[in-house]
């Protein structure tokens, strides 16, 4: 049976389809069902789990990696010890992840090294294209990344990346750490070819990543041909700009949609956790604030558009996202695009 939208989804409704005026162009906006107050705790199915609006997870009460079921896919809820409207779900993170994998020779001092390497093809003509620095929150270059799950025969969606040139993705070190151990797929909803999946074949990540801060917490993917970009090229990175001001970070639905949220960012950390010296702090602007690991957050440059300038190093909590800043990576980025291809003026 369905249930009934509370308040909150009727105002939210009410807000998607009027026309906002912001200093930037808004899109669509979701809700990831998050709460700015302190979680409530809960067990469900003997899994501990913390009390989230009924839109933040699914039928097996796991909550949704910043997406959010659309108010037509509304389930009854298991009675448990929730508010009402309030589910208990748990949530497989990419810590969680991350702390599942067995350590390999290729994990030293918590810094893992290029995980697979394979030749890569010299510059393509793709690659000499200029890249798209879009005029609004539409983000044609945006890439969901998948990893396989061979006993269930099936991916899961679970981070996000940018398409830079034709065939490399930037996206978090963590996302790659966390599925070291998994088949890599990356799609472009937004380009000629929106539900292809590219094989992922190199993964390269930053030598002074750090774990636990998520310090440098940069990655570079390869895929294994050139993405259909006859609608879209890739990414204009700004490694010239301080990263901060108004800017948009990006999400996705149950439907595997991209969506966006307007971020008010400043340098440093939102707080004790992630502390570093490259570390930005994303406070939500927006309704609601959806923002997936990995995800490019995107500002407006001096001369029009918006262009990369960060990547996201997590999700919402508490109406904030921590982010980090690429002007420090600058040289690293280069180096590895260069190696793999991709030439200068196919991301500036």
């Amino acid at each position: 049976m369905f249930l009934q939208m509370d308040s909150l989804i009727q105002l939210l409704v009410i807000c998607l389809t009027a026309t906002a005026t912001l200093s930037l162009m808004q899109g669509k906006r979701f809700n990831i069902g998050a709460t700015d107050k302190t979680p409530i705790m809960c067990t469900i199915d003997n899994r501990n789990g913390i009390c989230v609006h009924e839109q933040a997870c699914d039928e097996n009460h796991r909550i949704i990696a910043t997406g959010a079921l659309d108010s037509s896919e509304m389930r009854s809820k298991v009675k448990g010890s929730c508010p009402a409207n309030l589910w208990c779900c748990s949530e497989e993170s990419i810590e969680t992840l991350i702390a599942t994998q067995s350590k390999t020779p290729d994990v030293i001092d918590g810094v893992t090294e290029i995980l697979t390497k394979q030749p890569t093809s010299a510059p393509t003509a793709s690659d000499a294209k200029a890249c798209v620095a879009p005029q609004n929150d539409h983000c044609p270059w945006c890439v969901l990344l998948y990893y396989s799950i061979p006993e269930k025969q099936s991916d899961r969606l679970f981070c996000m990346g940018a398409l830079v040139g034709s065939k490399a993705i930037i996206t978090a070190s963590t996302c790659i750490v966390g599925t070291k151990t998994r088949d890599l797929y990356a799609q472009l909803p937004n380009s000629a070819d929106p539900y292809k999946r590219y094989p992922v074949m190199e993964r390269n990540l930053h030598p002074n990543y750090n774990t636990g801060s998520h310090e440098y917490d940069f990655g570079v993917l390869v895929i294994v041909e050139d993405a259909a970009t006859q609608k879209a090229s890739g990414a204009c990175l700004d490694f010239l700009v301080p990263f901060e001001g108004e800017c948009y970070g990006y999400g996705f639905d149950v439907n595997g949609r991209i969506l966006s949220t307007l971020l008010q960012v400043r340098d440093k950390s939102c707080g004790q956790s992630g502390s570093s010296v490259d570390a930005a702090c994303g406070k939500n602007n927006d309704l609601v604030c959806g923002v997936a690991y990995g995800a490019p957050i995107i500002c407006p440059a001096e001369n029009g558009g918006l262009v990369l300038r960060g990547v996201s190093r997590g999700v919402c909590t508490e109406q904030n996202v921590l982010l980090g800043g690429i002007l420090r990576s600058k040289t690293w980025i280069e180096e590895v695009l260069n190696s793999i291809g991709v030439s200068t003026n196919a991301y500036t």
